[in-house]
C-alpha cells in the first residue's frame, strides 16, 4: 500500500487545490498547511514508519514544499489566489492559470511503463512461455547487479 502512496507526497498535494470535489473549507486548511515548515526528509513519499492512517485531512500532508507545485504552474510567480477566500478562486485570473495547466498534466507511472516497453522491445516474438519470460527478467537482473554501473562515456571508452 505504501508504494502508491506517492501521490501524497509534500510537493504534489497542491495540486488538489484544484479539485472542485474538495470543499473550500479543506483548501483553506491546506492553504494554512502550506505555512508548516517541512517534516519529511524525502518529500517524494511519507515517511515509512508513519502508520497509514487514511483518515488524516489533506492539510495534515501540506508544508512549504507544497508551495513549489503551485509556482512551477505559474512559472516561478507566487500564487497570490492564495491570500484570498478559496470560494473565489475561480474568478481569479491567476488561479484559473495554474488550474488550466494543472488540468492538462499527465499523470502517469513513468518508470513502470518504460519498465513494460523495455521488456516488450526486448523479448518481441521470441517467446511466448511465461516461465522464458521471468527466467529472462530474473537473468537480467542478476547481470544488472553483477556488472558494475557505467556511464555513456566509460562505455565508449571500453568498445573503443
Amino acid at each position: 500500500m505504501r508504494r502508491h502512496l506517492w501521490y501524497l507526497s509534500e510537493n504534489l498535494i497542491g495540486l488538489a487545490i484544484f479539485d472542485d470535489r474538495i470543499s473550500p473549507e479543506q483548501k483553506a486548511e491546506m492553504v494554512e498547511g502550506m505555512k508548516r515548515p517541512s517534516t519529511t526528509k524525502n518529500p517524494r513519499r511519507p515517511e515509512s514508519k508513519t502508520p497509514i492512517n487514511l483518515n488524516r485531512p489533506l492539510s495534515a500532508f501540506c508544508s512549504v514544499r507544497s508551495m513549489q507545485v503551485l509556482e512551477s504552474l505559474l512559472g516561478g510567480q507566487q500564487p497570490t489566489f492564495l491570500e484570498l477566500s478559496p470560494e473565489t478562486w475561480n474568478t481569479d485570473s491567476c488561479f484559473k492559470c495554474a488550474k488550466k495547466r494543472a488540468d492538462v498534466l499527465k499523470v502517469t507511472n513513468d518508470l513502470a511503463e518504460r519498465g513494460i516497453a523495455l521488456i516488450q522491445r526486448f523479448l518481441g516474438n521470441r517467446t511466448k512461455d511465461e516461465r522464458q519470460t521471468q527466467f529472462l527478467l530474473k537473468l537480467a537482473r542478476l547481470h544488472t547487479k553483477a556488472v558494475p554501473k557505467k556511464t555513456k562515456a566509460e562505455l565508449k571508452k571500453v568498445l573503443e
